[in-house]
């Protein structure tokens, strides 16, 4: 006769999974999809986030436009994941996949950049990718200008220095917008829902950030 079992068992607990929309099980890495949006209540500046779409909740603040006077002119804006609750080693090569467009009127000299970095609990940066930039400026970039109303679907891959975001701390991801003629408008867009505000079908409102983290 077998012997009796204790009445209290140990319980084994899983490891805690992180949760990846697609893997490269060869380079052992998992992509993490974030989405940029911007947030502005009645009386504060916008806050500008990166976050998973099923926590969005139809922000109010979806594009960013530099509109020059008389002089070249700029707009930075730093998209900030929530604090992570978990390290996480970033490793790989990121993806920005956004839309911008062109002055409505004139064609346009512009360029914009893409880089990550990781925000430590303290509020200190430090950049874990080089700069990557778009450039539709004829006289640096030496391609065309931006066609007036253009819009322009773009991707930017961003090798990552392989990095722990700790407990606390947090991704940026930073976006410049330059515009070298004047007087012109030119925009780029974040809208998490995708709501139409090109004209061209074939290119999303949406800003995507493919992060890759190693699988552990």
């Amino acid at each position: 006769m077998a012997d009796t079992l204790p009445l209290n068992l140990p319980i084994v607990t899983s490891p805690a999974i992180a949760s990846y929309d697609f893997t490269e099980l060869a380079t052992g890495l998992g992509f993490e999809t974030f989405y940029a949006h911007g947030t502005k209540e009645t009386t504060s500046a916008v806050t500008y986030q990166l976050t998973p779409f099923s926590t969005i909740i139809w922000p109010n603040q979806v594009s960013k436009a530099v509109t020059t006077g008389g002089a070249q002119a700029s707009a930075t804006v730093d998209f900030d994941t929530s604090a992570f609750n978990l390290p996480r080693t970033a490793k790989g090569t990121a993806v920005v996949n956004f839309v911008w467009q062109g002055d409505a009127a004139s064609s346009c000299n512009a360029y914009i950049s893409a880089q990550i970095l990781k925000v430590a609990s303290g509020g200190g940066t430090t950049a874990i990718t080089s700069a990557k930039v778009r450039s539709r400026d004829t006289g640096t970039g030496g391609e065309s200008a931006l066609a007036a109303g253009e819009e322009e679907n773009v991707l930017l891959f961003l090798p990552i220095t392989q990095t722990t975001i700790g407990v606390g701390e947090k991704l940026r991801l930073e976006i410049i917008l330059t515009v070298v003629d004047f007087p012109r408008t030119v925009a780029y867009y974040f809208d998490p829902q995708g709501r139409n505000s090109v004209s061209n079908s074939d290119v999303s409102t949406q800003l995507k950030l493919l992060m890759p983290f190693r699988i552990n």
